[in-house]
């Protein structure tokens, strides 16, 4: 969010099995030894397992100092790769029925993202990796660059279904706690951590009342 002028970042770790925040704190950047620092003192007396965020690099040194298995939120890795393909479709100027065909491709890879095992995402993978020439250029760079470097991160929830393939709860609950229009009111970096500190607390106690019913 944007206090005075200024990107600041709100970190936020969050129990999924509970749906409760275990910590959030108002920082200036986004770089890894604040991230890390974040993570190991949110942890320090618990068991760490694993962690889901979006795509950002800045996250993956540190989860894996710290020994989480990381899980890419798949929510977030769709966009990325629909922006790549709008990106490639403007800059060569496809007709309607190029696009067709670009999006029936896409669809092989949205069966990696979902497929039930890692095997046979891998398999998919390597068929498309074999293939090559039958693919548009964006649908192989994407499969090279995003997805085979990464499979084991996409896929982190088919060796335990506990893990949370998607950070979308996270994010949900923020846009409702902390929407666009009080982000703007936001004046003092002190000020927008407190009050999502106090709203998060009511979160966290309406949410407990509801668990225990």
């Amino acid at each position: 969010m944007k206090i005075n002028g200024e990107w600041n970042y709100l970190y936020a770790l969050m129990d999924s099995k509970y749906n409760t925040i275990i910590n959030l704190k108002m920082a200036s950047s986004e770089k890894e030894k604040e991230i890390y620092t974040f993570l190991r003192e949110s942890t320090r007396n618990q068991s760490r397992k694993s962690v889901t965020t979006d795509l950002k690099e800045e996250y993956r040194k540190p989860i894996d100092k710290l020994m989480m298995e990381h899980q890419f939120c798949q929510f977030h890795l769709q966009q990325k790769i629909n922006r790549d393909l709008k990106t490639f479709i403007k800059e060569n100027n496809l007709n309607e029925n190029e696009i067709n065909k670009l999006y029936q491709q896409k669809k092989r890879i949205n069966s990696i993202i979902y497929a039930q095992t890692i095997k046979n995402a891998r398999k998919i993978l390597e068929d498309i990796l074999n293939n090559k020439k039958n693919y548009y250029k964006p649908i192989i760079e994407i499969c090279e660059k995003t997805i085979q470097p990464y499979l084991k991160n996409i896929k982190q929830n088919c060796e335990d279904s506990k893990i949370e393939r998607t950070s979308s709860r996270l994010e949900n609950m923020f846009l409702k706690i902390m929407p666009k229009h009080i982000k703007r009111k936001m004046k003092t970096f002190k000020g927008a951590e407190t009050r999502a500190k106090l709203t998060l607390a009511f979160w966290d106690l309406k949410n407990m009342k509801s668990y225990i019913h």
